[in-house]
C-alpha cells in the first residue's frame, strides 16, 4: 500500500469480516434478529448499520478517486477537521465502552434482517476493502469531507476511514455481547 495508515484499516476489515463469518455465518434467521431488549439492536441489525453507515460515504469516495472532489471553505478551516476528527475516533474506539446515539441516517432496519444478511456484510466487506486500494492510489493525506450527517461536522480522509474501521470494530463487540447472552436463542433443528 502506497499510504501505510490504510495497510492497519485493511487488516482490521479483513479481521472483522472473519470474525463476522465465524461467529454469525451459521446462525438462524431467528438468531440474527434476537434482541437483548427492544432497545438494543439484534446481531443483524448492527451488520445493516454497518453497510448502511460506510454506504453512507460511497459518494464522496468515488469524487475523490474520480478527480472531481472540491473542499467547501468550511472544510479549508484551519484546525478544525483535526480536532473533530481526532474526537469522533476516541468516541468510537472499540475500548471506549460510553454508548452514543447515531444519527437518523445511519439507523439499522428496524424490522427484521434477513437470513442473507451476513453473506450481504462480506460482500459489503469486499466492495469496501476496493473503495481504500483505489483511495491508497491518491495523495489523500490532506483531503477533508464532511460526514454524511452534517456538513458542519468535517475531517481529514485518513481520519473517515480510521473512524469507519474502528466503527466496524465497535459494533462487532456489541453483536458479540448479543451473541454471548445467556438467553441467546439456541438453533432450533429442522
Amino acid at each position: 500500500m502506497n499510504h501505510k495508515y490504510l495497510e492497519k484499516i485493511k487488516a482490521n476489515i479483513q479481521d472483522v469480516s472473519g470474525q463476522v463469518l465465524i461467529k454469525f455465518g451459521k446462525l438462524s434467521v431467528e438468531q440474527i434478529n434476537w434482541k437483548i431488549s427492544p432497545e438494543q439492536w439484534s446481531i443483524g441489525q448492527c451488520l445493516d448499520h454497518l453497510m448502511t453507515t460506510n454506504r453512507s460515504y460511497y459518494n464522496v469516495f468515488r469524487t475523490i478517486i474520480e478527480g472531481r472532489y472540491r473542499p467547501t471553505l468550511w472544510q479549508r478551516m484551519p484546525f478544525i477537521p483535526e480536532i473533530l476528527g481526532n474526537m469522533l475516533i476516541k468516541a468510537t474506539q472499540p475500548e471506549n465502552g460510553k454508548k452514543s446515539k447515531t444519527f437518523a441516517l445511519f439507523e439499522p432496519a428496524e424490522s427484521s434482517v434477513n437470513e442473507l444478511v451476513v453473506q450481504e456484510y462480506l460482500s459489503h466487506q469486499s466492495e469496501f476493502s476496493g473503495f481504500i486500494n483505489q483511495l491508497d492510489q491518491i495523495e489523500n493525506h490532506h483531503i477533508v469531507i464532511s460526514s454524511p450527517a452534517s456538513c458542519w461536522i468535517v475531517y481529514r480522509l485518513k481520519d473517515c476511514l480510521k473512524l469507519l474501521s474502528f466503527h466496524e470494530k465497535r459494533h462487532l463487540l456489541q453483536a458479540t455481547g448479543v451473541l454471548e447472552n445467556r438467553r441467546f436463542p439456541v438453533k432450533r433443528n429442522q
